[in-house]
């Protein structure tokens, strides 16, 4: 029976890596870019966060503590 492997990587290292390996010859520049920067603000939220301790609750958590320093913007 195999047991399941819980990563203890860093989560901005790990969003690092996975932009390297299916974005960065994927993508355009301008849209590269936009992946570099959430990597940044993610290290900038979360530099603790590892990939186990990453759920539901964690992940909005994140996206609270984003949304605290960022306007809503209305399309109406």
């Amino acid at each position: 029976m195999s047991r399941k492997h819980y990563s203890t990587k860093l989560f901005y290292k790990y969003y690092m890596d996975w932009i390297k390996l299916y974005k960065e010859k994927a993508v355009r520049k301008v849209t590269l870019d936009k992946y570099y920067l959430t990597h940044r603000k993610i290290k900038e939220l979360a530099p603790e966060l590892h990939m186990n301790e990453l759920n539901r609750q964690s992940y909005q958590k994140l996206l609270n503590n984003y949304a605290a320093t960022h306007e809503k913007t209305n399309y109406s």
